[in-house]
């Protein structure tokens, strides 16, 4: 799926295989955040091809989290057979994260997560919530994120990032040839 989106602040161009192989090539003006996304793609099995320029890292994450949602919902019209609902702990050295997914179709975030320090490799901590919330209101699911350990805001985040992945992957595992939903619709 390739996608792309253009403000006065941004340009972004993606392709998107939720069932890939984990390939990518990401390149974005913030050093830390092309370093999230890659460890996204790598641990999703996602490939994800992306280049983003813009004027401030506050719309590029976020417009790079629209994006790369509305790509995740738009790969997966039927969602017959899925697994639907994951969870995982990421232990990360001193880190511990917790990450519960329901690709239900409705968007709702759980964001409880707390750091250490407000800035990591010139990241601030509140841009993994915009990204999250841009991401999960266009993938259109429910994402819970809990921080339960941790000294190392680096490590935390970089968990934040590879666990949402992570238990993405498991949520879209093919486990059935039945949509996973009574009313019949997700």
């Amino acid at each position: 799926m390739k996608l792309s989106r253009k403000t006065f602040e941004t340009q972004v161009e993606l392709e998107f295989e939720p069932y890939g192989k984990g390939q990518y090539d990401i390149q974005t003006p913030i050093p830390f955040f092309t370093h999230m996304l890659e460890q996204f793609a790598k641990h999703g099995r996602f490939n994800l091809t992306l280049t983003v320029t813009g004027d401030d890292p506050h719309h590029i994450i976020e417009d790079v989290g629209i994006l790369l949602g509305k790509a995740f919902n738009d790969s997966l019209p039927d969602k017959t057979g899925i697994e639907r609902f994951a969870d995982s702990l990421i232990p990360m050295d001193e880190t511990l994260v917790q990450i519960a997914i329901d690709l239900s179709g409705r968007s709702y975030l759980a964001f409880n997560a707390t750091f250490p320090t407000t800035i990591t490799s010139g990241f601030e901590t509140e841009w993994c919530l915009e990204f999250m919330t841009a991401f999960l209101q266009n993938a259109k699911m429910a994402l819970h994120i809990t921080t339960l350990a941790g000294k190392n805001t680096h490590h935390m985040l970089e968990a934040i990032f590879k666990g949402t992945a992570i238990t993405l992957r498991r949520a879209l595992m093919i486990t059935s040839d039945s949509l996973p939903s009574t009313k019949g619709v997700l």
